[in-house]
């Protein structure tokens, strides 16, 4: 794909863009997709700006369940992607204690991907310049003679845009400009990584999680010779300096595990080391998400992690992030019909139908972000809690909210 740089040539001074109809503020999966999305409807002026120098796989595998795979279905990468990955029996088999439980996960279909195969397969499907790399944003302001965006970097470069969409993460500046509260912290954090094996491993094509006090392991094949792994555990003081180094990294996660069977760790042992992830889990409340009125103004919204960053504890993050990027395409094509984003009509008439689809968009998408973050938050903080009596009154608040805990994945966030 080509790509173009975000910086100012020359001697330096600051470059200044205008026409760019759509800007996406991060590469990351939503944002890639989002990008998507809209081409597909036929939307072509959108850039991505992404600040590292390169597609950035943070978090190494994302379980994608049957929702997720609708989404990817209506994006167009969901046969290339299923060649990538092996079909997940809807079977957890838990370990506890040397005691072996099945659960059924419900129906459809589940794989394990990597997260690089997936962003590579979303990349390669955009037309060319659509995606910047080096592109640090900096904020957002208001052109207070066209009432559009403008989005500032650090490089000096101001870029002028019609409607700005922000899948920058949990620290996004978009949500920042919106007025967003600041995501909060659990007390458990989460060590991801892969471990191949060349000759091919023994594990079966199914969720295998073992379970001792609060520390867990959890196990998905990505294919033959390779498998995904993740660990949460409490997160410790030293976690922040141990983030920075992949050893270190993986003699904390096997002294977390002391105990576990000795094949499992092994496997852990083994890790590819530059693709291993320590991050403590954050999160938005879910009564901040429902008591918000919008989550956008003017012409800016935010989607993905920005406007929902929930835990991993139901493995949603990445398949919700699709979803939004399906539907606000869709609300965006709906409203502004068979026009396309530019100049033939009023500034004013151009407002008010961006405007509708980013409120279409909202309305829609209000109430399942919600559910989702409320079923992670629960389950968070059953993880959290270490005072029984506490833990128990969490667990009690799942099964009545939760009482069928899969239901979510049966979601269809409709045609593209």
């Amino acid at each position: 794909m080509e790509v173009r740089r975000g910086g100012a040539a020359g001697s330096g001074e600051a470059e200044h863009e205008h026409n760019r109809d759509i800007i996406i503020v991060g590469g990351g999966i939503c944002g890639l997709a989002t990008a998507l999305a809209f081409h597909r409807k036929g939307i072509e002026k959108v850039v991505v700006l992404e600040k590292s120098e390169k597609l950035r796989a943070t978090g190494a595998g994302i379980i994608t369940r049957p929702n997720g795979w609708r989404a990817l279905d209506q994006l167009g990468v969901a046969a290339k992607l299923r060649q990538t990955a092996v079909p997940i029996s809807n079977m957890q088999v838990l370990q506890y204690k040397g005691e072996r439980k099945e659960f059924l996960l419900g129906d459809g279909e589940m794989r394990c991907l990597k997260r690089a195969d997936l962003m590579q397969a979303l990349a390669d499907d955009l037309p060319p310049n659509t995606l910047r790399f080096g592109c640090t944003v900096l904020g957002i302001k208001v052109d207070p003679s066209t009432s559009y965006p403008t989005v500032h970097l650090d490089d000096g470069t101001v870029l002028h845009a019609k409607v700005v969409i922000g899948c920058d993460g949990i620290n996004s500046e978009v949500a920042n400009f919106l007025g967003m509260n600041s995501t909060r912290i659990f007390s458990t954090c989460s060590v991801r990584g892969f471990t191949s094996y060349p000759s091919g491993h023994k594990f079966e094509n199914k969720f295998v999680r073992f379970s001792k006090g609060d520390v867990q392991l959890g196990i998905l094949p990505v294919n033959r010779n390779l498998v995904y792994w993740f660990i949460t555990r409490r997160w410790t003081s030293q976690d922040s300096v141990v983030s920075n180094d992949p050893k270190l990294i993986i003699q904390s996660s096997i002294k977390a595990l002391s105990g576990f069977p000795e094949e499992e760790v092994e496997m852990v042992r083994n890790g590819d080391l530059d693709q291993l992830f320590l991050n403590q889990l954050r999160y938005r409340t879910p009564w901040n998400l429902l008591l918000r009125r919008r989550f956008g103004e003017g012409s800016v919204t935010v989607a993905g992690d920005a406007m929902h960053a929930m835990g991993p504890f139901i493995a949603q993050g990445g398949a919700a992030a699709l979803e939004d990027a399906v539907v606000l395409a869709r609300c965006f094509a709906e409203t502004i019909g068979g026009i396309g984003i530019h100049d033939r009509i009023s500034h004013r008439e151009w407002r008010m139908r961006i405007e509708m689809a980013i409120h279409k968009y909202e309305k829609e998408r209000k109430m399942r972000v919600v559910k989702l973050s409320a079923q992670t938050f629960v389950i968070g903080k059953i993880h959290d809690s270490s005072w029984l009596p506490l833990k128990l009154i969490w667990i009690a608040l799942m099964v009545i909210l939760f009482h069928r805990p899969h239901s979510h994945t049966l979601y269809d966030c409709g045609q593209l």
